[in-house]
């Protein structure tokens, strides 16, 4: 995968780009500004652009929002220490793909980068909740929660708002008890929550069932 790094450490950026190129990746470029990093994503069109939300120059939420538009295809992962609610939310409006705190280690930011190289979002569902319960968009917190979901997640989520029980899911869908029960879970996780209750109150308390 072809990367562009944009943070104003460079000792961090130079031992992040020896780390990545150990597991194969190809860092195209490490920039120190947000205008910078705009200015090379369209140039050299990584397939993600690594980006700090703290840069001494240039608005950091600016560059994503160009990024995501204007830089054919480049998909946006933040590394940020910032752990201020909402920011992980932010983000995702933005146009960023995911978000990784800096003091993760490698191995997350791999996963985070395979997971955005097959098209899905990369997000801790504590954080993005942490935005839904501070911030005053509560109904726009849970639909950014839900759109991580894959669409199949979706239907059996829906499944879940009409109460059905693992056997039925798998009935209504067609696929097996156990599939149905590793969606189950693979949705609760998304959601940040324990219990098939719990991710229906999240979504009824928000309001956007129908939707």
């Amino acid at each position: 995968m072809r990367l562009l790094l944009c943070d104003d450490h460079r000792l961090f950026t130079q031992a992040l780009s020896s780390a990545l190129a150990g597991y194969g990746h190809e860092v195209v470029a490490a920039v120190t500004t947000a205008e910078e990093a705009v200015r090379l994503a369209r140039e050299l069109r990584p397939d993600v652009c690594l980006i700090d939300l703290n840069l001494p120059a240039g608005s950091a939420m600016e560059a994503i929002r160009d990024i995501a538009e204007q830089s054919g295809g480049s998909k946006v992962l933040v590394l940020s220490g910032s752990a201020a609610p909402g920011v992980t939310a932010s983000v995702l409006e933005a146009g960023a793909y995911g978000y990784v705190g800096k003091d993760q280690p490698v191995e997350v930011i791999l996963r985070a980068l395979e997971r955005i190289g097959n098209g899905e979002l990369s997000f801790d569902a504590a954080r993005l909740r942490a935005g839904v319960r501070h911030g005053p968009r509560v109904e726009r917190g849970v639909e950014l929660l839900i759109a991580q979901l894959t669409p199949r997640e979706q239907q059996v989520l829906g499944r879940l708002m009409q109460a059905d029980t693992t056997e039925q899911i798998a009935s209504n869908l067609g696929i097996t008890r156990a599939t149905a029960r590793a969606y189950v879970q693979n949705i609760l996780t998304k959601l940040g929550v324990h219990t098939r209750l719990q991710a229906v109150a999240l979504v009824t308390q928000a309001r956007v069932v129908d939707r």
